[in-house]
C-alpha cells in the first residue's frame, strides 16, 4: 500500500520536471529578448564627393631650397671642417683649396699690366707727336698710321691684361666656397686635402626650414577651371600628416602645378609649400599625406563620401544607420556603394542625402532600438 502511494506521488513530479527540461531545452535554441541597452556612437557626415576635402594623397618631402655647391677651379682642398647635419649660414666659409697658383698668376698679371701700362704711354706720345708733325707735313701719312696702329695694338694689350686679371683675381677668389644661403649640410663629396675638380659638386646644402611636398592628381581628377585659380586652388591649405611619425597635423599650401603629365602615369605633379615646425623634425624624403583635396566626378554629381568603417552588411544588403537629431534614434539605410576613394573612404551611390549624420563605425552592434549616445555631439551644430 506505501509504494503504490509512492509511486501515485511520483509520476506527477516526473511529469512536472521532464516537461520543465523540455521547456528549457527549447528555449536554449532561441535568442533571448535583448535587455534595453545604450552605446556609445561617433558620426559623421555624408559629403558630397565633388566637394573639397575628399581625397587624399600620397607624397614626399623635399627641401625647397637644394644646391650642389662646387668650386670653379681646380685644386686640392687644404680646408674641410664640416660634418654632416652641420648647419651653416649664409656667407660662411665651407671649404678652401691651395691658393698659391692662382696667387701667384695675378701676381705675374699684375706686373705684366704694370709693363704694358709703360708700352702704351710710349706709344700713346709717339702717336701725339706724329700726329703735330703730319700737321706740318714734317712726317708722311704712313709714318703716322703706323703709330697710330701701334698705339691701337697698345690699348687693346692693356684692355687683354685688364681683363686677365680680372679673370686670375676671380679664380682667386674661388679657391673659397661659401654657403649661398642659411643650410644643413646633407652630403659630403670630398675628404680634405684630395683634388677638387671645377665645376664638380663637393658638398649638398639644404635649408630644411622650408620643404616642399610633391603629389600627382590623376587626370580625371583635375578642376575643369584653372588649377592657378586663387580660390580653388593654388595658394590654398590643407592638412598634412606623416606616417609613422604620430598623428600630428600640419599644414601646407599650394604652391604650383606642372601641366605636363608624367610619363609613366598620366597624372600631373602639384607641389604644396610648408614651413617646418621647432618642435617636429621633418627631412628630405619622408613620406607625407596630404588630405582634403577636391574631387570631381563627372559622371556622377549624387555620390556621397563615408569611411569605411561606417558600411557594414545586414540582411544581405550593404546598408547604414542614418542618425536623426530630433528623434535620437537610428534608421538602417540600404545603400549602393561605389568605389574607394582612398584608404578611408568609399563613395555612396543614392538613399542617402548631403548632410545626414551616419554612424561611423560599429553598426553590426546596433539595432533600430538601440539607445545611443553621441561621442561627438558638437557635430551637430557645425555648419554645412
Amino acid at each position: 500500500m506505501t509504494i503504490r502511494r509512492l509511486m501515485l506521488w511520483f509520476i506527477p513530479v516526473a511529469a512536472t520536471l521532464a516537461g520543465a527540461a523540455c521547456w528549457y531545452v527549447f528555449r536554449r535554441g532561441e535568442p533571448l529578448p535583448a535587455a534595453p541597452s545604450t552605446r556609445v556612437v561617433k558620426l559623421v557626415r555624408a559629403v558630397s564627393a565633388g566637394r573639397a576635402g575628399g581625397i587624399s594623397y600620397p607624397g614626399k618631402v623635399n627641401p625647397v631650397r637644394h644646391a650642389e655647391l662646387f668650386f670653379r677651379v681646380s685644386g686640392p682642398v687644404i680646408e674641410r671642417n664640416l660634418k654632416y647635419g652641420q648647419t651653416v649660414e649664409k656667407g660662411e666659409v665651407l671649404m678652401k683649396i691651395d691658393p698659391r697658383d692662382y696667387e701667384r698668376e695675378v701676381e705675374r698679371l699684375t706686373q705684366e699690366l704694370e709693363m704694358q701700362k709703360v708700352q702704351n704711354s710710349l706709344a700713346a706720345i709717339e702717336y701725339s707727336r706724329n700726329r703735330k708733325l703730319l700737321e706740318s707735313q714734317a712726317v708722311s701719312q704712313a709714318v703716322f698710321d703706323a703709330a697710330a696702329t701701334r698705339k691701337q695694338a697698345s690699348d687693346a694689350q692693356l684692355r687683354m691684361l685688364e681683363v686677365s686679371l680680372r679673370i686670375a683675381r676671380d679664380k682667386l677668389q674661388d679657391t673659397v666656397l661659401t654657403a649661398p644661403f642659411h643650410g644643413t649640410v646633407s652630403e659630403l663629396k670630398i675628404e680634405q686635402y684630395e683634388i677638387a675638380h671645377a665645376n664638380v659638386p663637393v658638398v649638398v646644402l639644404d635649408d630644411l626650414r622650408e620643404v616642399e611636398i610633391k603629389i600627382s592628381i590623376p587626370a580625371g581628377n583635375l578642376p575643369d577651371t584653372s588649377i592657378h585659380d586663387g580660390k580653388r586652388f593654388i595658394g590654398m591649405t590643407f592638412d598634412v600628416t606623416f606616417p609613422g611619425r604620430g598623428n600630428k597635423v600640419f599644414q601646407a599650401s599650394i604652391y604650383e602645378f606642372k601641366p605636363v603629365a608624367s610619363a609613366e602615369s598620366e597624372s600631373y605633379e602639384v607641389t604644396l609649400h610648408m614651413k617646418v615646425p621647432d618642435d617636429f623634425l621633418i627631412l628630405p624624403g619622408m613620406s607625407a599625406e596630404v588630405h582634403g583635396l577636391p574631387y570631381f566626378d563627372r559622371k556622377r554629381t549624387d555620390q556621397l563620401r563615408l569611411p569605411f568603417a561606417a558600411v557594414f552588411e545586414r540582411n544581405g544588403q550593404t546598408a547604414v544607420w542614418v542618425y536623426h537629431p530630433g528623434s535620437a534614434r537610428l534608421e538602417l539605410r540600404p545603400v549602393k556603394t561605389g568605389r574607394t576613394v582612398d584608404a578611408n573612404a568609399i563613395l555612396i551611390e543614392g538613399n542617402l542625402k548631403p548632410g545626414e549624420y551616419v554612424v561611423a563605425a560599429g553598426g553590426d552592434w546596433l539595432t533600430g532600438e538601440t539607445s545611443v549616445r553621441l561621442l561627438n555631439p558638437e557635430i551637430l551644430h557645425e555648419n554645412n
